[in-house]
C-alpha cells in the first residue's frame, strides 16, 4: 500500500534518530528507536492481517483451499526473509563477528528476541536482528489464527 511508505519513512528515521542522536540532550526526551519500530510491527500486522483476510474471503469455507493459502503465504515470506536472513548470521559466524559462535543457536531458530530478554542486555552489532524473530514468531501463530478460526472470532 503506497500510502503507507511515508508511515514507514517515519519509522525509520525514528530508529535511525534513536540510533545515531541517543548521546544528544535533545533527542533523548523522546524514545524514537522504539516509537519506530512499533510502527513498523503495527505496519506490518496491519498489512500482513490485510493479506490473509483477503487469502480467506478467496478461500471461504473450503478447508483445503486455506491449507492452500497457509502455504503460499509461508512461502513468500519465507522467500522473502529467509536467504538475507541466513547469509547475514553465516557469514557473521564465519567472521565470528561479536562472537556469535556462543549464540549463534539463538539466531539460527529465530530467538534472538528471547535471548535478549533472558540476559537483559543485547549483542553489539547482531542485536538489532531481534525484530526479525519477532516478525517470525507473529508469522507462526497469526496465519492459522485469521484463515482457520470462525470469521465471528476474527
Amino acid at each position: 500500500m503506497p500510502q503507507l511508505d511515508s508511515l514507514r519513512t517515519f519509522a525509520v528515521f525514528s530508529v535511525l534518530i534513536g540510533h545515531w542522536f541517543a548521546e544528544f540532550e535533545k533527542f533523548s526526551n523522546f524514545p524514537f528507536g522504539m516509537f519506530g519500530v512499533t510502527l513498523f510491527f503495527v505496519l506490518s500486522g496491519f498489512l500482513i492481517t490485510q493479506i490473509l483476510i483477503s487469502g480467506r474471503i478467496d478461500t471461504e469455507e473450503i478447508f483445503k483451499k486455506k491449507i492452500h493459502s497457509i502455504k503460499q503465504f509461508y512461502i513468500r515470506r519465507t522467500l522473502r526473509i529467509f536467504p538475507i536472513y541466513y547469509i547475514t548470521i553465516f557469514i557473521c559466524l564465519l567472521f565470528n563477528v561479536q562472537d556469535i559462535r556462543d549464540k549463534f543457536f539463538w539466531f539460527l531458530f529465530y530467538a534472538s528476541n528471547i535471548y535478549f530478554y533472558n540476559i537483559n542486555d543485547w549483542a553489539g552489532s547482531l542485536s538489532h536482528l531481534w525484530t526479525l524473530a519477532v516478525e517470525e514468531q507473529f508469522y507462526l501463530l497469526w496465519p492459522f489464527i485469521i484463515l482457520l478460526f470462525r470469521r465471528s472470532i476474527c
